[in-house]
């Protein structure tokens, strides 16, 4: 029973039926689903032999250690409670457990099923804002949840999805379906550029890149249109950009032409950071409280830095940051691992389903030098994902190579062909 909580739970964190019909915010479903998946597979964790501890989740407890060991020198102890127990506890019994009840590949397959259709929901309306000139300042207003509203977190959000339904279309057959995930990725496509977010830009072009070159490898589906789906949807970025937009993202390598000055504030904010972690190299600010730090080495603007590895690294100091660093790389090691192990045993939906996850980790890698959202639960939960892979590939058995005989060795390559759908 913890999974269905936690699929419903993933449900309410993506679409936020609270924020559709607000009554529902008065109990506080997040709260209440959450605390019910836990109680459910702690109870059917105690009736089960107890596997070693995850080194990903062993990495995600240090995180949290050095944070409340940190807590009395931090700048605001009462605030990093908050914060701990506000998001980040949150966001950690979230990683734990989709590491230990994503036990199955048809779990792992439900999972990804769900994340790349929910978020649709985001990407739908953030384009309807768009489309209607909701605007927050003078950015698109994305969806109302606690990370979809901001535009940059949303196009986070919604590259690190891109890949789950690239995937998905490359292994379903259905026509239906296909066309739903076709619409799905072109959804999340055409969010990212309208939320005008320079890292969403960059993971977008890194995640339909990536999609791009594995449907060049053997982990592709022959005929099954990929690769045409991402020139489909690169063709169309390219003509649908809405004004400006070059324009914009050209401040990537010219801070000096963003007339708004957000370009140059970033960077200011990214040299003051660093700045305070060689000044604070062990003992940062205190999780959560990284604007505080910047508001004493460079003003009281009351902002946090866009950069996930630099947040970290201020609040948690260098320890922290070296816990968060292996712990991504620890994210990908598992989705890679998963992959290989899944395709030497000619399990290639799982191993298309790794790959995927593999790409969305990048794009957060790369999308995380703009954005703020290092402690939130998209990078948890496909992390989280990852190591479950490689927990579900663990005790594949490797094949074992049988000689053909001379005419069949001979035919082999004419039958791959023909063969090949039976192995999918």
């Amino acid at each position: 029973m913890a999974f269905p909580a936690l699929w419903l739970y993933t449900f309410i964190l993506l679409v936020a039926p609270q924020s559709l019909i607000p009554p529902l915010a008065v109990v506080r479903p997040a709260l209440v689903v959450g605390a019910i998946a836990i109680a459910l597979h702690l109870g059917e964790r105690g009736r089960r032999h107890r596997a070693p501890l995850p080194r990903g989740l062993a990495l995600a407890g240090g995180i949290l250690a050095w944070s409340v060991v940190t807590l009395p020198v931090s700048y605001w102890p009462g605030g990093s409670v908050t914060f701990l127990t506000g998001l980040y506890v949150k966001t950690l019994a979230l990683f734990w457990l989709v590491c230990e009840v994503v036990d199955t590949r048809a779990r792992l397959r439900r999972l990804v099923w769900a994340l790349a259709l929910m978020g649709a929901v985001p990407a739908a309306v953030t384009l309807s804002n768009y489309v209607g000139g909701t605007l927050r300042g003078e950015r698109v207003l994305g969806y109302e949840t606690a990370l979809g509203s901001n535009p940059n977190d949303v196009a986070l959000l919604l590259t690190m999805l891109l890949p789950l339904a690239l995937a998905l279309f490359a292994l379903e057959r259905r026509p239906a379906l296909r066309a739903l995930l076709a619409a799905v990725a072109a959804l999340d496509a055409a969010a990212v550029i309208v939320t005008f977010s320079r890292g969403g830009f960059l993971a977008l072009l890194v995640a339909l890149a990536l999609a791009l070159a594995v449907g060049r490898t053997r982990l592709a589906t022959p005929g099954r249109g990929r690769s045409a789906l991402v020139g489909g949807l690169l063709l169309v970025a390219a003509i649908g950009l809405p004004g400006g937009y070059l324009a914009h993202m050209a401040t990537i390598g010219d801070m000096d032409a963003d007339p708004t000055g957000s370009a140059q504030a970033r960077w200011t904010d990214m040299r003051a950071a660093a700045g305070y972690i060689v000044s604070h190299p062990v003992i940062g600010s205190g999780i959560g409280n990284d604007f505080l730090a910047l508001n004493e080495a460079r003003g009281a603007l009351w902002k946090s830095v866009h950069n996930v590895y630099l947040q970290y690294g201020v609040e948690l100091g260098l320890p922290g940051l070296a816990l968060f660093v292996a712990l991504l790389v620890e994210g990908l090691r598992a989705a890679g691992d998963a992959r290989r192990r899944a395709a030497a045993v000619g399990d290639h939906e799982l191993a298309v389903l790794a790959r995927a996850v593999w790409i969305s980790l990048v794009t957060f890698a790369v999308a995380g030098v703009f954005s703020t959202a290092g402690y939130h639960f998209p990078f948890y939960y496909l992390a989280g994902l990852a190591i479950a892979a490689r927990a579900i590939t663990a005790g594949a058995p490797r094949p074992v190579p049988v000689p053909a005989p001379a005419p069949v060795a001979a035919a082999m390559p004419a039958l791959a062909g023909g063969a090949g759908w039976w192995r999918r």
